[in-house]
C-alpha cells in the first residue's frame, strides 16, 4: 500500500507531509517480510512495536499529541530492550515520532528523529526500502519551516531520487516531494522554478488518483497561488 500524507496548516501555505502510514490504515510495508526467520517470541514483540506505531498515528492525527509521545518512546524502548534489529520498523517509528514533533514546531527534536530514522535507513536498507524517500523529504520540509531554504533542496532532490528507485517516478510519493520542492521554490521566490514541478505533481496525481482526489485538489490549490504571484510580479 502506498504511504498517505498528513497535511497541516502552517504560514503562507497548507504543507503536504509525509508520513509512513495511513493515520487509520495499515502499514504500508508488509513487516512478516523481514520476520520470517525470527523466533515466535521475537516476531511478536516487533508485532506489538508496530501496533504501538499504529495507535500513536492515530493519536497524533486526533491531536492527543502527548499520549501518541508516551507511546512512540515506549514503541522505541521496546526495540532498544529486543535483540532483533527490525531496522525498517526502527526507522518509520523514527520518522513518525519526528512527524508529531514537526507539526508542533519543536523543530530541533525533529531534526535529530529524522537524523537518526536517517542513519538507520542508509547504513541498514540499503537504499531499497520506500521509508528512505518519505525520510528525506520531510528532513527538507524540517528545514524549509524554518526558512532554511539552502538545507532544505537538497534533502528534497535526495528524496526524489530514491523515490524513483523505490515507488518510481510515476508516483503519489514522487508527485508529493515535487510539490514540496515547488513550495520550497515559492518560499524562496523563484516562482518560474516552482511552476514545472507543480504541473508535473498535477499530471500523476490526475493520473493515478483523478482530479477529485483530495491531493490533486491541493496541488491545484497551490498552482493557483503561484499563478497569482506570478500575476502580481512577486
Amino acid at each position: 500500500m502506498a504511504s498517505y500524507k498528513l497535511f497541516i496548516a502552517l504560514g503562507l501555505l497548507l504543507l503536504p507531509l509525509h508520513c509512513d502510514s495511513a493515520q487509520a490504515a495499515p502499514s504500508d510495508k508488509p513487516l512478516t517480510t523481514n520476520y520470517n526467520s525470527l523466533s515466535r517470541r521475537q516476531s511478536t514483540a516487533m508485532a506489538d512495536v508496530s501496533s504501538l506505531n499504529m495507535q500513536a498515528q492515530q493519536l497524533s492525527a486526533r491531536g492527543q499529541f502527548a499520549e501518541a509521545e508516551r507511546i512512540f518512546l515506549q514503541a522505541i524502548a521496546r526495540m532498544d530492550a529486543s535483540k532483533e534489529t527490525a531496522y525498517d520498523l526502527r526507522a518509520r517509528v523514527l520518522n513518525n515520532l519526528g512527524l508529531l514533533y514537526m507539526n508542533r514546531g519543536m523543530f530541533d527534536r525533529a531534526e535529530q528523529l529524522y537524523a537518526a530514522a536517517l542513519d538507520v535507513a542508509e547504513k541498514h536498507l540499503g537504499g531499497k526500502d520506500s521509508i528512505l524517500g518519505i525520510i528525506l523529504d520531510n528532513t527538507g520540509q524540517c528545514y524549509r519551516l524554518q526558512k532554511r531554504y539552502k538545507e532544505a533542496e537538497p534533502f528534497y532532490k535526495r528524496a526524489l531520487v530514491a523515490e524513483e528507485k523505490t515507488v518510481g517516478a510515476d508516483s503519489i510519493d514522487y508527485a508529493i516531494t515535487l510539490t514540496n520542492l515547488a513550495l520550497l521554490h515559492i518560499n524562496n521566490h523563484q516562482l518560474d522554478e516552482a511552476e514545472p514541478n507543480l504541473d508535473r505533481a498535477l499530471s500523476i496525481i490526475e493520473k493515478k488518483a483523478g482530479k477529485e482526489n483530495n491531493i490533486y485538489r491541493e496541488v491545484a490549490n497551490y498552482k493557483e497561488v503561484l499563478k497569482n504571484l506570478k500575476s502580481k510580479g512577486q
